[in-house]
């Protein structure tokens, strides 16, 4: 019984991942990779992954200050 109730966490989780992927595609733009050698695209996801980070962490500050129905982090930086 304990494994499906875990299941079934991780299963409602799995949304807000799904959201973290759409923003690193759609957002970000970082599933464009037009780069030729190893160190480009190393540094060009490492920078996603950090703008994304950046990203989440401004949606949470948003969602403390309870002004997330009003905006977000991408209004906020603009």
């Amino acid at each position: 019984m304990d494994r499906r109730i875990q299941a079934y966490e991780l299963f409602k989780r799995r949304e807000s991942v799904e959201k973290m992927f759409d923003i690193y595609k759609s957002t970000l733009s970082a599933d464009r990779l037009y780069l030729h050698d190893d160190e480009s695209v190393f540094g060009h996801v490492f920078i996603a992954f950090l703008s994304l980070y950046a990203y989440c962490t401004l949606e949470l500050l948003l969602k403390k200050a309870g002004a997330n129905k009003k905006m977000t982090p991408g209004d906020l930086l603009f």
